[in-house]
């Protein structure tokens, strides 16, 4: 994982310094994300569109850092997230909505934000176009909030 955050940064920078300079961003613009593979040489392929489909998982860890993943085609069997004894794996995926997997540890805030040590949690979670869920893993002092959007 530590080296997909290495290609990630590597990729922000290269982002800036290709894009960083040029034309004014207009209201309404996409981000731009360059991707290239730097070992083998490659120019980068600047996008536009990269989260106008698939899913974004948000991890916040607690006292930590904060970053963000994106599956552009999710398929059955993706782990998204697996930390602090929790996982959330694609179970299904179509226009209408995603169903993540709970393999144990994820659960939903109650209404007041708390999170209860001794719920355990849904075994699925469904998504829908345009929607999020936050789910946190059962900690006091360490653990983490995942928000999972589903930007199709």
């Amino acid at each position: 994982m530590m080296n997909g955050m290495k290609k990630a940064v590597m990729v922000m920078m290269a982002t800036v310094l290709l894009c960083g300079c040029g034309e004014e961003a207009k209201v309404g613009d996409r981000p731009r994300l360059a991707t290239a593979d730097p070992i083998k040489n490659e120019e980068p392929t600047v996008t536009t569109d990269q989260a106008e489909s698939g899913i974004t998982v948000e991890i916040r860890n607690r006292g930590a850092d904060t970053h963000k993943e994106q599956y552009d085609d999710p398929q059955k069997g993706d782990v998204i997230y697996d930390d602090f004894g929790a996982t959330l794996t694609v179970e299904s995926v179509s226009d209408k909505k995603i169903v993540l997997a709970n393999g144990g540890g994820l659960i939903e805030p109650n209404a007041d934000g708390s999170i209860s040590l001794r719920d355990k949690g849904a075994d699925t979670y469904t998504i829908k176009p345009g929607e999020s869920i936050e789910l946190h893993t059962q900690s006091m002092d360490a653990g983490a909030t995942v928000i999972v959007t589903f930007n199709n």
